[in-house]
């Protein structure tokens, strides 16, 4: 029986004194390995490490096979969340300040009475508090005033059931998902 191409009592013996398949990298598929997580394109990443044009897409589509570059790939990803303090308890708060935000928070209603009409008014907010602003997408001057682009909350909750294990990928699974959230209510 093989295993990852090789015998498998040599890749025990291999891995029993220490050895790491990574470890037997050359310079250009180590180097692929640092690049693929830049874009997630594997005939790039090829290109970037050295490989020629011609070839890249099939190296790539090579490289990626194989068990000691997807380690290294592996690593390397790690490296990076933990360089940028990404974790999952904080792409979860993320996502439950989209999913969960309450317009309220960010804009409010001003009514006045001018020669007896009254008028009515959205305003946005100035004081809302750091840890809500994750909801805002983007905030831009337009010709009428100040447009303010909040997230996709449906987006938002179909990835949080997801990430907690439910599959709703489709507006009819997630309408179950709440359904059942809210029904011993």
């Amino acid at each position: 029986m093989q295993r990852f191409g090789y015998p498998a009592g040599a890749l025990r013996i291999y891995l029993e004194v220490g050895g790491d398949v990574s470890d037997n990298l050359n310079d250009r598929q180590l180097r692929f390995a640092m690049e693929y997580p830049t874009d997630y394109n594997a005939t790039q990443a090829a290109i970037r490490a050295g490989y020629s044009e011609k070839t890249a897409a099939a190296k790539g589509y090579d490289l990626l096979r194989k068990v000691g570059v997807r380690e290294k790939i592996s690593e390397r990803q790690k490296e990076l969340l933990d360089a940028t303090f990404v974790t999952q308890e904080r792409i979860v708060s993320e996502l439950a300040k989209t999913a969960f935000y309450d317009i309220n928070d960010y804009v409010y209603v001003d009514e006045a009475e001018f020669d007896g009409v009254i008028s009515q008014q959205v305003v946005i907010r100035t004081d809302v508090p750091a840890e809500k602003r994750g909801a805002i997408v983007g905030i831009k001057k337009t010709q009428s005033g100040i447009e303010v682009k909040m997230g996709d909350k449906l987006k938002a909750l179909e990835d949080l059931a997801g990430m907690l294990g439910g599959a709703a990928t489709d507006n009819g699974k997630l309408d179950k998902l709440i359904a059942g959230m809210y029904a011993n209510e």
